[in-house]
């Protein structure tokens, strides 16, 4: 059974240095399917832990190999007070039938829901609402809904576009 060691991102750079983890990187891929990469995990790993870590914005940890690649990683991120969100079924902010993160007994907690009980439908549109204060909104379109094996894990297929919630507001100075 192969072994594999974990690693804090920063405690990593701490022992080799920030350009012998950020070229360990480089090499790092992450295909799901034969010839698909996953490039918004790559991305992340490559262009954000580092940054993101220093912050104290998000925490990843390195999984490496016997070999010391890196077979995979994670990240946990801090959550800022008052970035809630809800998952609006109906389009509706504040509405009794959504998905909230902090789920009052008014509301169902969107961390304990699983996604295969929220009968989902090709072509349903719902919305997430970020940030309760700046009421971000975005719209989640459901493009198809495939059946998977059992204890496939989830993972982003694809994304679009990027928002910067916290910008380096040093680099307009």
């Amino acid at each position: 059974m192969p072994k594999y060691n974990i690693y804090r991102v920063m405690d990593f750079i701490n022992m080799v240095g920030e350009e012998a983890v950020k070229d360990l990187f480089s090499d790092f891929s992450c295909e799901y399917k034969e010839g698909i990469h996953n490039d918004e995990v790559e991305l992340f790993l490559k262009k954000n832990s580092v940054e993101f870590s220093k912050r104290k914005m998000s925490i990843s940890y390195l999984v490496l190999d016997e070999q010391d690649r890196v077979a995979g990683y994670f990240t946990l991120t801090h959550k800022p007070d008052g970035a809630n969100h809800e998952f609006c079924m109906n389009n509706r902010m504040y509405d009794v039938g959504n998905y909230q993160s902090d789920g009052d007994g008014k509301f169902q907690r969107s961390t304990k829901e699983r996604i295969d009980r929220l009968r989902l439908v090709n072509g349903q549109k719902f919305s997430l609402h970020y940030d309760f204060g700046d009421d971000w909104m975005f719209v989640i379109n459901v493009q198809r809904i495939d059946e998977a094996e059992e204890g496939t894990a989830p993972c982003v297929i694809q994304g679009k576009g990027s928002v910067t919630q916290y910008p380096d507001w040093d680099e307009f100075e």
